[in-house]
């Protein structure tokens, strides 16, 4: 069963030895603390349970398990971690679907051809006569040796066949190198390759794994650039080239800096910027905005300055304002690109350019007055309908206050009437977002929306401390677990998270198999997993007074169910009132708020 393929998985992945290759940690009692890595801190927060196999920060709340840390620090999904770690541990992944397996195995065989063929490649572009006129291109585009080494530059052989007979040695038929999009058929029968002659970039997953190619012509012939299909393991729209080799850099300094071509993103490496990737198209897509935004909020776009690269850097914005990201871009000179830009100007210039990025409105405007003849009332009108939009989606209101009163000089209009078009635009746009709220024919859940209530900032109420403590000591005294479970029912934990852990808590004391790791496998809520991780790794003297501090907690939350229980019944009561309906069934609820009432008397 797949559970079990977890729970391997699991066991051959110590968290303190997952955690301690990337984090450096220091034992305190039974525990290890160290520096959280997904927050900045100067005091440790971040603690590891070799007992409990969980993690959690106390300054930023994430926790969970070995499973959720690599989700965390690889920006990946459930399905991401488990293979990493999986493959760390020597185990193979095989679901008991014949179809899965089959497709699990031609993945990893395009992954291990992929990654056999970028080595032929670079082998020939390094050491190998043939790869000298890889190599000279390099040299004339300023790219060194050590950073055509950490990109893995690549050279393919002019002939037809090269890379066909090198894994024909090695056992590999044609047809398996067409579905790694190495090989193509010939109109006339067989086979011939792909890339000829040309400089290649090899393309990697944000795991670091080849999954693709692209070649650039070592002499006049077409296409100038050539790039693998697509297959089960690439796509080019969710990929970001160098993502594996920035990731620690873009972490680090909080922002990253998105390029068009390959060698824009290896200048920039070369010249000290290692918080680079390219975008592997014109224009970022809704998958790689949302990949850019787990690593960092700050983006930084140099696209080529010309109009294609203009129009590209505007379709990005919204995509990764969608994602939650600030967005700036970068004023390269008409004409230029990163690379030559760099290679021209040098590092301190291009670090000048950085600092002078322009957000949207400004980038526009510049774009606008280049293009149009603002003079004119048409020049005026065509202006204004191009920065309304964006002055309307700025969130800072004294950024936009500045950004109105800087269009209106520009465009020599009142700034009255700019704010008189924006206010219209966010209306039109707040009617259909309204309209658009509450969908006809949806049903809603009202015990989710009961129990999960909006978060408000402040002092957590006594009846989810009560909660709190009670899910702690279960977690940390079996006497104490038993009696709880006894007199309470999970159901009665009502805040989201809460009830979440409750239920899987429950669920394992009943079923004989109690640990911290196997109550967090149960649950999906993120928030849930943190808050369990928390739970388990809180300070135990609250153990010290076990008996009276539960026989509290258990009053507090008692006394919050039947509050609810009362007010529920309250408001059924005035709904029928309201509707003019029997007043029997009135009388029946009015008994039961008595008796509930009764019973909070008792509790207190």
């Amino acid at each position: 069963m797949f559970s079990d393929l977890i729970e391997r998985v699991r066991e051959a992945s110590d968290i303190v030895s997952i955690i301690g290759e990337r984090v450096a940690l220091k034992k305190r009692g039974k525990n290890y603390i160290g520096l959280c890595p997904f927050h900045q801190e100067k005091t440790p927060s971040f603690t590891v349970s070799p007992d409990k196999q969980l993690f959690y920060c106390f300054g930023c709340q994430q926790g969970g398990d070995v499973f959720k840390f690599v989700e965390l620090w690889e920006k990946t999904d459930f399905k991401g971690a488990l293979e990493i770690l999986a493959e760390r541990a020597g185990i193979p992944l095989s679901s008991q679907d014949p179809r899965e397996q089959k497709r699990y195995r031609e993945r990893q065989s395009l992954y291990k051809i992929l990654a056999l063929a970028a080595r032929f490649y670079h082998h020939i572009f390094l050491n190998l006569p043939p790869g000298k006129a890889a190599r000279d291109y390099c040299q004339r585009r300023g790219i060194d040796r050590e950073t055509s080494e950490k990109f893995m530059l690549g050279c393919a052989l002019p002939g037809w066949d090269n890379l066909i007979r090198f894994f024909a040695k090695r056992g590999y038929k044609a047809e398996e190198l067409v579905k790694a999009g190495l090989v193509l058929p010939g109109r006339r029968g067989g086979y011939y390759d792909r890339f000829r002659n040309r400089l290649i970039f090899p393309i990697w997953d944000q795991r670091g794994r080849v999954v693709a190619f692209g070649g650039r012509v070592l002499d006049d012939s077409q296409p100038k650039y050539l790039n693998s299909p697509e297959s089960t393991i690439y796509s080019k729209g969710k990929n970001l080239y160098g993502l594996h080799l920035a990731a620690g850099a873009i972490r680090e300094q909080g922002w990253v800096l998105v390029v068009e071509g390959y060698l824009d993103a290896l200048t920039a490496h070369q010249y000290g910027w290692p918080n680079v990737v390219a975008s592997l198209g014109t224009a970022l897509t809704h998958e790689q905005a949302r990949l850019l935004s787990r690593y960092c909020r700050r983006v930084l776009i140099a696209y080529d300055a010309d109009t294609a690269g203009q129009e590209a850097t505007l379709r990005s914005f919204r995509l990764l304002k969608e994602a939650g990201c600030q967005v700036a871009v970068v004023p390269l000179p008409q004409g230029s690109d990163p690379d030559s830009y760099l290679r021209a100007e040098g590092a301190a210039a291009f670090g000048q350019l950085l600092e002078k990025a322009l957000p949207p409105v400004e980038y526009r405007l510049k774009m606008l007055q280049d293009q149009l003849d603002l003079s004119t009332l048409e020049g005026k009108m065509q202006a204004t309908n191009s920065l309304v939009p964006l002055l309307a989606e700025t969130d800072n209101q004294v950024e936009r206050e500045l950004l109105v009163k800087k269009v209106a000089g520009a465009l020599e209009v009142s700034e009255a009437s700019l704010w008189a078009e924006i206010r219209q635009y966010r209306g039109r746009k707040g009617k259909r977002g309204r309209e658009g709220d509450r969908i006809p024919g949806k049903r809603y859940n009202i015990d989710r929306d009961f129990h999960n209530p909006p978060k408000k900032p402040g002092i957590t109420p006594a009846y989810l401390r009560a909660q709190e403590a009670l899910l702690t000591f279960c977690l940390h005294d079996q006497e104490a677990r038993e009696i709880i479970v006894k007199e309470l029912s999970w159901q009665q934990f009502t805040a989201g998270a809460h009830r979440e852990v409750a239920r899987a808590l429950w669920l394992a004391h009943e079923e004989g198999q109690f640990t911290p790791a196997g109550v967090l496998a149960r649950l999906e809520n993120t928030e849930a997993k943190a808050l369990l991780s928390r739970l388990s790794l809180q300070d135990e003297t609250i153990l010290e007074q076990k008996e009276r501090s539960i026989r509290d907690c258990l009053v507090v939350v008692k006394r919050q169910q039947l509050l609810e229980e009362i007010k529920v019944l309250q408001e059924q009561i005035i709904s029928l009132e309201g509707e003019g309906k029997s007043t029997d069934k009135a009388n029946l609820l009015i008994e039961l708020i008595e008796d509930k009432q009764k019973q909070l008397h008792r509790l207190e």
